[in-house]
């Protein structure tokens, strides 16, 4: 892995976080809300079993809730390229790595970490751009940048061979790392020995689907490319796309965009409102949330996915309106997983675009089966 070993993108420092000091604010919302919509294709009637609670009630009963209402884990701050990154690490056991999406931070595994560290060190990462890390101004972002992050902190901090869990562009990321993972080339030292994916995202953006078409894309997706050209315009215009964001990132707005992606509608609860509102009045939010949206968009996951040799747990909430399970992304782990024998697992939850935080209790245990019986420790 040449852009890792040997490389000063390795060098690094660590200390603990000692001011926290931070402005309220807000990075996601219906700007995003409504491009990676676009990449969705019409729901279809799934024939697949669901797991987790089928009751269409939507406020049913969060596990752990009240145990976890306060995140309380320590911050530690890793420095990368000269950029301070942000993870916390729980628990004892085989390395776990969880990466969160777009808009998100470490946090959104609130519900997730606790029971994940009870049996293994859980290392979850504010991806450069999101939560506590810093916001460059002029920074590129790209997939290729955050793999290159990733498989830094696997081999600087980690230093040895781990598991990744990734929600939306975090599932692609860890796509990434995986497919250049030491490992696949017989380096045991430090790599990837799994991925969890939960509803794998397209792109750094919904520009993905104007990629080369693959077999089974819809050339309708094309017709959206004037739309595209239309938002990099507006969102390159600072005084149109500056007050768009500080619209986009009120509590109402992103408050009812969550809503809108997850079925259980009680996990929306003020503490996931607030990690997604106060990273946004960070300095370099807005140039942040502007790089990514107009940014090249990356590999696609179906490309990247072919190089992957590590087994692969698969978790999909066919409910979601971000990337539907009958779009190119969904039929495509569908196939694969059809395909590949048991090295490649997909479960269905009922749930929309982020699993782990919609349904934790059944994700949880989706994820300690992978870990403690698929996976030899």
């Amino acid at each position: 892995m040449a852009h890792v070993n040997g490389s000063p993108l390795c060098r690094y420092r660590k200390r603990k976080l000692t001011s926290l000091s931070r402005k309220k604010i807000g990075l996601s919302g219906r700007i995003s809300g409504a491009l990676r919509t676009v990449a969705s294709s019409e729901s279809k009637d799934s024939e697949w079993v669901v797991l987790g609670d089928s009751d269409s009630n939507p406020t049913r009963k969060i596990a752990g809730q009240e145990a976890n209402a306060f995140f309380s884990y320590a911050d530690t701050i890793w420095e990368w390229e000269q950029h301070k990154v942000n993870y916390v690490v729980a628990g004892a056991g085989p390395p776990v790595i969880l990466i969160h999406g777009f808009g998100a931070n470490l946090r959104h595994f609130r519900r997730n970490i606790p029971v994940l560290a009870q049996s293994h060190t859980v290392y979850a990462i504010d991806l450069l751009g999101f939560g506590k890390s810093d916001k460059p101004i002029g920074f590129d972002f790209s997939m290729e940048r955050w793999r290159d992050l990733v498989a830094c902190f696997i081999e600087q901090i980690v230093q040895e061979p781990v598991v990744l869990v990734g929600n939306s562009i975090g599932s692609l990321i860890s796509l990434m790392v995986a497919a250049e993972s030491p490992m696949q080339k017989g380096l045991p030292s430090t790599g990837v020995r799994g991925i969890v994916l939960l509803n794998c995202a397209g792109g750094m953006n919904s520009k993905f689907i104007m990629e080369s078409p693959l077999e089974n894309d819809d050339p309708k997706y094309k017709l959206f490319s004037p739309l595209f050209w239309l938002v990099d315009r507006i969102l390159s215009t600072r005084f149109i796309a500056e007050p768009l964001f500080n619209n986009v990132k009120t509590e109402e707005n992103i408050r009812q965009v969550l809503k809108n992606v997850y079925v259980n509608t009680a996990a929306v609860d003020d503490e996931l409102v607030d990690l997604f509102i106060a990273p946004s009045l960070d300095v370099g939010a807005f140039e942040t949330f502007t790089n990514i949206l107009t940014g090249e968009p990356g590999p696609r996951p179906e490309v990247v996915a072919r190089s992957v040799k590590c087994p692969m747990c698969i978790v999909w909430g066919p409910p979601d309106v971000v990337t539907d399970l009958e779009g190119p992304i969904g039929k495509f782990f569908r196939e694969l997983s059809e395909k590949s024998g048991p090295e490649v697992e997909l479960k269905l939850v009922d749930t929309g675009h982020c699993p782990h935080d919609d349904d934790p209790e059944t994700v949880n245990s989706i994820i300690k089966d992978f870990l403690d019986n698929r996976l030899l420790n």
